[in-house]
């Protein structure tokens, strides 16, 4: 699905170039997840957009299969406080043109997958942090995306709510197959979350290692002895990149 080679993006600035990515290369598969974890500042939103053509200005080559549907939810949800649960949704639908009968039913489909179809004439003001992302998600999954980009989706949100999207986020990925890229400053979501991790050195953002996850999906990861194993290394490998760079 996606295939990057020696990606290197530089924001120019009244002080100077700042290089944000520098030489990043990593492949994931159709259908699989990717978490991508970093110190802040890293590069990591920079890849994403990169990954979502809203940044062009790049060296190096980054592949998306031909005619992929790509879907970005933002770290603040991006949701338009004038119009409701309902309009947020139904937005991308009606920017395509899609008949009304056809957005009717996407918008229903998933309203009522993430619980949302009671609160569907409620504005974004009305809800919850939770809710807010639930719509956010919805609005994505109604274009029917086959490559999803989050930008830091659950930071916002209390412990709770944060670990119940995350297991509602896999049950669509198991119910969807799409594939799915994740930004996270979370070693825990990012090994729960991600089939493959992608570990990002201080910036300028290189790729200091890659970690493959099988169990991910299951029910029983996140109490796997193996799943805090793969935090502490994680944690332990970001640490020395840090120390690393400071040194």
């Amino acid at each position: 699905m996606i295939l990057i080679e020696n990606l290197k993006v530089t924001y120019r600035t009244a002080a100077g170039p700042v290089e944000a990515l520098a030489g990043v290369s990593f492949a994931v598969e159709r259908g699989e997840s990717c978490a991508v974890i970093g110190p802040s500042g890293c590069g990591k939103s920079t890849l994403l957009y990169v990954l979502a053509g809203l940044k062009q200005d790049f060296e190096g080559k980054v592949e998306v299969a031909g005619r992929t549907q790509i879907a970005l939810i933002l770290q603040h949800f991006g949701l338009l406080p004038w119009k409701n649960v309902w309009e947020n949704v139904a937005l991308g639908l009606k920017v395509r043109r899609l008949p009304p009968q056809e957005v009717e039913r996407r918008v229903s489909f998933w309203l009522k997958n993430l619980g949302l179809y009671e609160l569907r004439y409620l504005y974004p003001a009305q809800l919850s942090g939770g809710q807010c992302q639930r719509v956010a998600i919805a609005r994505a999954l109604v274009l029917q995306p086959d490559l999803l980009l989050m930008d830091e989706p659950f930071s916002s949100l209390d412990a709770l709510t944060r670990e119940a999207l995350q297991e509602t986020l896999l049950e669509i990925w198991q119910e969807t197959r799409c594939t799915i890229v994740l930004v996270t400053h979370s070693i825990e979501e990012a090994v729960f979350l991600g089939q493959k991790v992608v570990l990002l050195s201080p910036r300028p953002g290189r790729v200091v290692a890659v970690y493959t996850h099988p169990l991910v999906g299951d029910k029983s990861w996140r109490h796997h002895p193996d799943f805090h194993l793969a935090c502490t290394r994680i944690r332990q490998e970001l640490s020395r990149a840090g120390e690393a760079k400071t040194g």
